[in-house]
């Protein structure tokens, strides 16, 4: 995920009615920049994730998506599942 995602990402989550802050978007990429993820198609942010990895469980949040990102959110499904695998987390998936 680049810095210039972010407005992008942030004005996805406004249109799902979200309350998120830019700040907030920054935070999250300053603590943690190998767990966000930017998916891209046609040279275009269309989704993108933020995720967390701690001792015993591994957190994903402020997922967006635009319409056409579904095979989209697969892949950064599947990233998610990775980075947490190599973060020596083990979560069970229901």
């Amino acid at each position: 995920m680049e810095t210039e995602d972010l407005g992008i990402l942030l004005e996805m989550a406004h249109v799902e009615g979200w309350s998120s802050e830019m700040l907030e978007f920054e935070l999250y990429t300053q603590l943690n920049p190998d767990g966000c993820f930017t998916c891209i198609a046609d040279n275009n942010v269309v989704g993108g994730v933020m995720t967390f990895a701690y001792p015993n469980s591994g957190w994903i949040g402020n997922t967006g998506l635009k319409v056409l990102g579904k095979l989209c959110f697969a892949e950064l499904y599947v990233i998610f599942r990775i980075y947490l695998h190599n973060s020596y987390v083990r979560p069970q998936w229901q």
